[in-house]
């Protein structure tokens, strides 16, 4: 489409598209796209972030808040020794193996955030 409109000109689009994923995912994801200098980043995010891994909706982990703490558990898990960790932990507490079975929305039936809920003001 762009090609039939700017014969002349040449574009590069690269996908990072991904889903259930959150604005605190999105931003490391944007920060290394940033490396690349684009001239145009487009941003499109649903609802995550009231029911994505980080969201006051979650059925994937406890809620927090606290911004540091999930960026730091984002860096950890970046890194092979933090996904072992990780690992280690959900099979020492067992807490998520009843999520392993997708579900679809229907697993956040029981977790329903209502719209004045003062979790969404952060």
């Amino acid at each position: 489409m762009l090609s039939n409109n700017y014969p002349k000109r040449e574009f590069e689009i690269i996908n990072t598209a991904m889903v259930a994923i959150n604005s605190h995912v999105v931003y490391q994801i944007a920060k290394e796209c940033a490396k690349l200098k684009p001239d145009l980043f487009i941003v499109y995010l649903g609802n995550n972030e009231v029911v994505g891994p980080f969201g006051s909706g979650t059925v994937f982990r406890s809620y927090s808040p606290n911004l540091t703490m999930i960026r730091a558990g984002i860096w950890a898990n970046s890194l092979r020794l933090g996904q072992l960790l990780n690992s280690l932990i959900q099979n020492v507490f067992k807490k998520e193996q009843n999520i392993r079975v997708w579900r679809g929305m229907e697993m956040f039936l029981e977790n329903l955030v209502p719209f004045d809920d003062p979790r969404l003001q952060k």
